[in-house]
């Protein structure tokens, strides 16, 4: 039987990074996809696959029944010796041993001699004090980690390693124009991550589908950890809730209007530089920019504007200045933002970026934003507080990245592209 591959995972197929981190939420093929590829494994070569999660009381709580379903799903159950607690490959030797983490110490996992496969499943669950004993335990060489889960904290502590072991190249497989695979998959120097729901999944199983559309319709907080991957709960202090953004997010509206472009500069080298047009209150194209150069962020601009003759709204930020200055000579109708200028009603908001938060919270149930799972989390993940005048205050990019790690270039840009206030007008010269 050919096993069935999901587009995402091509690449972990065939790279040899050492950690592999494979999160979302339900009906991605996650597990699916590490059970066949550890199958394969043991039959190709003579080597020992330790399954293991946190807590297993029983042999039932582990990816036991898993493993045995793929291997008489595929047809090859005659290949294996397959007891109650263990799994074995005839002809190979290959075997497949399953424990909890939290039983063990650096001694028993040491114990564990050969092992140069390691799945942790739930792996959200697994305590930082865990993965300090696995890891370094297993150092011998070659050995890989899978870790599987759905994230169930804002920093679950598998999510705070990955975050620190992933870097923000990324490669996105997705399109508000219709593309029905999506994924993120983000590389670092010895790790590869997927972030993938059940829409990046072309087997996604009919018979969920009724769960997934009736939990949609019942509970939206519940719906957007299950099937989106986001964690349990949001912030008690987000502008904007996620039953809000998901609505916009499922939202048909008419595209009758004019077009903007808002546009969010990259500052440092891992931020993104990202683009959105709108036509009436729609969302109708988008791009993500890495590493490009303020010529390039303004080419991109024009090749998108077209002959629409589309306002433009720059973060003029930092290096976002230069983008301004290029499309204000070549006849823009430009208007820059700095999101750290006074705001227009100074008496509510600290700043600009903070009034174009509330701004975009009072349009929300009116706008249709394209289903992206990342921009629902930078849209829902934005703390508020008051300052010393009792003014709304947005928490910075900076305090941002320092809880995720990355930069919300996708919500800004947002924000960007259906903020229709003027900013305080800004003469361009031009020198003879």
């Amino acid at each position: 039987m050919k096993v069935k591959l999901i587009p995402a995972f091509k690449d972990v197929m065939t790279g040899h990074e050492k950690f592999v981190y494979l999160y979302g939420g339900r009906g991605s093929g996650k597990s699916y996809f590490v059970a066949d590829y550890l199958i394969e494994v043991s039959r190709q070569e003579s080597t020992t696959i330790l399954c293991t999660r946190e807590i297993q009381k029983s042999i039932q709580e582990s990816v036991y029944a898993l493993l045995k379903d793929r291997i008489t799903e595929r047809g090859i159950a005659s290949e294996y010796t397959i007891l109650k607690t263990e799994i074995y490959h005839n002809r190979t030797g290959s075997r497949f041993i399953f424990a909890g983490l939290k039983d063990h110490t650096v001694d028993s996992i040491k114990s564990l001699q050969g092992v140069k496969y390691c799945w942790v499943e739930e792996a959200h669950s697994v305590s930082d004090s865990s993965l300090q004993i696995l890891i370094p335990t297993l150092r011998q060489e070659g050995v890989k980690f899978f870790f599987s889960f759905n994230r169930k904290k804002e920093r679950d502590p598998v999510y705070a390693m990955a975050l620190k072991d992933l870097e923000s190249e990324e490669k996105r497989q997705y399109s508000i124009k219709g593309v029905i695979y999506k994924w993120v998959q983000y590389i670092g120097p010895d790790a590869i991550g997927i972030y993938i729901n059940y829409d990046g999944n072309p087997y996604f199983p009919k018979t969920l589908e009724k769960e997934r559309v009736k939990l949609l319709k019942n509970d939206n907080d519940a719906y957007v950890h299950v099937w989106e991957g986001l964690p349990e709960q949001q912030g008690d202090k987000a502008v904007l809730s996620r039953k809000q953004v998901l609505e916009a997010m499922n939202r048909v509206v008419s595209d009758e209007g004019g077009y903007m472009i808002g546009c969010d500069v990259a500052r440092f080298g891992d931020d993104r530089t990202v683009i959105f047009m709108r036509k009436g209150l729609k969302i109708v194209d988008s791009l993500v920019l890495k590493k490009a150069d303020t010529i390039d962020v303004s080419e991109a601009i024009i090749n998108m504007a077209g002959d629409k003759k589309p306002r433009i709204n720059i973060d003029d930020t930092g290096v976002g200045g230069g983008v301004t200055d290029y499309l204000m000579h070549k006849g823009y109708n430009v208007n820059p933002v700095n999101f750290g200028s006074n705001a227009i009603d100074n008496d509510k908001f600290a700043n600009t970026i903070s009034e174009m938060w509330f701004h975009f919270k009072d349009i929300i149930d009116t706008v249709q934003l394209p289903d992206d799972t990342t921009l629902m989390e930078e849209l829902t993940d934005r703390y508020y507080s008051f300052d010393t005048k009792e003014r709304k205050k947005i928490e910075s990019k900076d305090d941002y990245k320092k809880r995720n790690n990355k930069s919300p270039d996708l919500a800004d840009a947002v924000l960007l592209t259906y903020f229709s206030k003027s900013a305080e007008p800004r003469v361009h010269v031009i020198d003879i």
